[in-house]
């Protein structure tokens, strides 16, 4: 966290996308608990809204969106929600987790409105990454 651009904020999210300016973040990343008791507001419509208030134009979201094999429901209404509240794109990622149930944990990857994010090809591919790959093969 040395570059003089990145600022980390440890504490309670809600309260504090709500005292933000608006338009003031390029990227917000939610690494939020499961969405039990208190948490459940994290995966509602007024969540996502004052994470899209606090964005930039073309600003990103990465939000945790819980286990696809475990969790189908709610990441159907995620998605939902998502998709009316970010109109740059809305996408459902995920990762090999050994530590969580199920093995997977997934991602919610939002944009909103403003120049366009494409979510599905990588800035730095892989094969571009020295070492990445060895003898041509991946």
């Amino acid at each position: 966290y040395k570059d003089p651009r990145v600022r980390l904020h440890v504490g309670d999210a809600v309260e504090f996308l709500r005292n933000s300016p608006e338009g003031k973040y390029d990227a917000i990343i939610v690494d939020s608990s499961d969405p039990i008791g208190p948490a459940q507001e994290l995966v509602e419509k007024p969540f996502f809204q004052t994470i899209a208030r606090a964005l930039k134009p073309g600003g990103v979201l990465s939000n945790l969106a819980e286990s696809m094999w475990l969790h189908t429901h709610l990441i159907q209404d995620m998605l939902s929600i998502c998709r009316e509240v970010f109109k740059g794109g809305v996408h459902y990622a995920w990762a090999s987790v050994p530590t969580y149930p199920s093995g997977v944990i997934g991602f919610l990857l939002c944009a909103k409105d403003g120049p366009p994010v494409d979510f599905l090809t990588p800035v730095n591919p892989i094969e571009k990454i020295e070492g990445a790959t060895k003898d041509g093969r991946e």
